[in-house]
């Protein structure tokens, strides 16, 4: 503590000098404290180096030594040590107090006004006499070298520390809410840079975290341990490497500074007990965050920078050479981008053969009647036979996948059929769990596996991400069962179970779709800027029927069975069936992970009322679109819903349901409408159809 002084008359030996307000100070009383001149004042010669220090008043007593004089005008500039006070506190109102010949008086001392540490968070007039902060972090920032989506950002973590934390036990230091990283759990690696700056002077000391920290994605948090001390005054800095979400966020809300310690901290104060007090084990304050695309995990949404199609002909019934240029914000691979769409490019005019976006159809059921032909369209109107009898059995309720998009390879998986004469009404009914792939759109097929490692079952869903498929629920018969399993795969003929039971109800005839799930603005935006990034997809599991079992004979004999109220007794079901109701459903499930776990999407029920066999399509601008189904063989529908945040919110676009099956004439060039078929869109391009905010009631 300095004091610069200067009086307008002198005072000979026998005078006083009285430092009175000093409060709050640790230092015990001290007969003799050590006061030291500055810069060759002379001060020291004039009370001998010495003071006299009451720490109840906070005062510091000097006496003109013998033989000494303090000269009018002359400036006196002399400094002491104290220990600061446990506790944050404002400057004192401190005076000093002049007695001698030939008068007394005292006078207000006025403080430094500067600011004592040159770092960022520092406040002017920290320089004044036991101005003192709060035990804690003057400095506790947050910065990011990247706003781009997926892009891995260093994130910079600035600290400096008001009092001395000690690397005693495990300290640590950890930072909260970093929300939104795509970064797993994990050790995570740290790089550390060390930068001083105190009243403009640098020094050196080593680096005090360690070389590795702890990540929890979920509390978006890391924990950095210490190695050394953090030294008052002095400014951290580490950084550590996260993955940015893919969509668009702003800095994370509340994120925070801690730290932790085995044992009380000692912050250079004889009194332990009342550091503890004001500096807990647990100091847990906010940290401050940059602004602009400097804040930390603040996300860009994804964008393309140059979007634009050209083409090298003009001229009709020539081959055109399209070039697609683009830039991006994002790096563009595999591994986080499933699909790019180009949309917008109609074609006029289709050949009637050849590699074309075509839909595919196969088997099915109609009149009574199952079958194993091939079809496809490229109008959904007209329609060609690719084989009329394929080698597999003739089937409904299977499942027909484009499992390498771009190429003409299917894969038909399961189903069920009858092992005589193709006939509902004279057959005997089978389920199947075969696979068989074709390589040419269907003309020619190979048997992978004619019993793959999941049980036959027919209704289920299956969906495909690059060479993996899933196989998911669906329904089995002798004994009749509603399924929740999920199967996985990558050659078609080698299946590992992934989960034996999903969360949701075991069921069949639910919709089963691959969904690119864009953000809300992204989404409603996407007719205007025509500028969408495709996440992984999430698998979606959409409505269905279930299984629940009933009583089908009483003990009629039992006369506590013979009027049934309420919940009858174990003991009155002498016959009961595992699937006597068969309930529908109209809730929603994802999976973000590939079918490994699922979430149950939104607040059920939805708007939309429960039904099988619906029809869910995921759209290129983030949309889902569901249609149709039915609750009961007499209540069809034949409504349209939409859904831009994945499913957990629709609305209704149009149509209402029939009490009466309703039939639509296509003139379909195949003998007979059939159903529980496999309709199939393959192509190498994507088209979008744009639905209109008010549609009209005819498609």
């Amino acid at each position: 503590m300095t004091l610069q002084s200067a009086v307008n008359l002198t005072g000979d030996s026998g005078s006083m000098i009285t430092l009175t307000g000093l409060t709050g100070s640790e230092s015990r009383d001290d007969v003799l404290k050590e006061v030291d001149e500055v810069g060759g004042s002379g001060s020291g010669e004039v009370w001998g180096y010495t003071g006299w220090w009451q720490r109840l008043s906070g005062s510091l007593v000097l006496a003109v030594r013998q033989g000494q004089t303090i000269m009018a005008g002359k400036q006196y500039v002399f400094h002491f040590e104290l220990v600061n006070p446990a506790h944050a506190q404002d400057a004192p109102e401190v005076s000093v107090l002049f007695s001698g010949t030939p008068s007394v008086f005292a006078v207000a001392v006025q403080h430094d006004v500067t600011s004592l540490l040159a770092l960022p968070g520092s406040i002017p007039g920290d320089a004044a006499a036991l101005k003192v902060y709060a035990a804690g972090f003057i400095v506790k920032s947050l910065a990011q070298s990247s706003a781009l989506p997926g892009a891995l950002n260093t994130v910079v973590i600035s600290l400096c520390a008001t009092s001395r934390i000690l690397h005693v036990g495990n300290t640590t230091v950890g930072i909260h809410g970093l929300l939104g990283s795509r970064t797993d759990n994990q050790t995570l690696a740290v790089s550390p840079t060390y930068t001083t700056l105190q009243s403009d002077s640098v020094l050196s000391a080593q680096q005090p975290f360690a070389a590795q920290a702890q990540w929890s994605q979920s509390a978006g948090r890391i924990v950095l341990s210490l190695t050394r001390d953090l030294v008052p005054g002095q400014l951290y800095t580490a950084s550590i490497r996260l993955l940015n979400p893919y969509t668009n966020q702003d800095s994370p809300l509340n994120m925070r500074i801690s730290y932790s310690s085995t044992q009380y901290p000692y912050y250079g104060t004889m009194f332990t007990s009342t550091v503890a007090g004001a500096f807990p084990l647990h100091n847990e304050v906010q940290a401050d965050v940059a602004l602009g695309d400097d804040a930390v995990l603040k996300v860009y949404a994804p964008l393309f920078l140059q979007n634009f199609v050209s083409q090298t002909s003009s001229e009709a019934g020539v081959i055109n050479n399209i070039t697609i240029t683009l830039e991006t914000n994002f790096d563009l691979s595999h591994q986080h981008a499933s699909r790019l769409f180009l949309t917008g490019l109609p074609l006029k005019s289709l050949p009637a053969s050849g590699d074309f976006e075509h839909l595919v159809m196969c088997g099915g059921f109609s009149q009574n009647t199952f079958y194993k032909d091939v079809l496809k369209s490229y109008n959904g109107h007209e329609w060609h036979v690719v084989t009329a009898a394929a080698p597999w059995k003739a089937r409904e309720g299977h499942q027909l996948l484009n499992t390498m998009l771009g190429t003409q390879e299917l894969l038909l998986l399961g189903g069920r059929t009858v092992t005589k004469d193709n006939t509902h009404s004279t057959g005997v009914m089978e389920y199947l769990n075969d696979v068989w792939r074709s390589s040419d759109g269907g003309v020619h097929w190979e048997l992978v596996t004619a019993a793959a490692d999941f049980p036959p079952r027919a209704w289920f869903g299956a969906v495909s991400y690059g060479h993996m498929v899933l196989v998911i629920g669906g329904a089995t018969y002798k004994p009749e069962l509603r399924l929740n399993d999920v199967w996985q795969s990558f050659d078609g003929g080698n299946w590992s179970l992934l989960i034996a039971a999903a969360p949701f109800a075991g069921r069949y005839g639910f919709s089963c779709v691959m969904h690119d799930s864009l953000s809300a603005t992204t989404a409603n935006n996407f007719a205007v800027t025509h500028n969408v990034f495709s996440t992984r997809p999430q698998i979606l599991v959409v409505a269905g029927s279930t299984c629940k079992a009933g009583c089908t004979r009483f003990n009629s004999s039992n006369s506590n069975c013979r009027t049934l109220s309420g919940q009858a007794s174990a003991a009155c079901c002498l016959s009961e069936e595992a699937c006597l109701q068969r309930p529908n459903k109209n809730d929603v499930w994802k999976s973000g992970d590939l079918g490994q776990t699922w979430l149950l999407v939104g607040s059920a029920p939805h708007p939309w009322d429960v039904r099988t066999f619906a029809q869910v399509s995921s759209h290129v601008d983030g949309s889902l679109l569901l249609a149709g189904g039915y609750d009961s063989w007499d209540r069809f529908y034949r409504d349209l819903w939409r859904s831009f945040d994945g499913g957990a919110t629709w609305e209704h676009l149009q149509g209402v349901y029939s009490v009466y099956l309703f039939s639509v004439n296509l003139s379909l060039s195949f003998s007979f409408a059939r159903a529980r078929g496999c309709v199939l869109f393959r192509s190498f391009a994507f088209y979008h159809l744009f639905l209109h905010e008010q549609p009209t009631t005819k498609y």
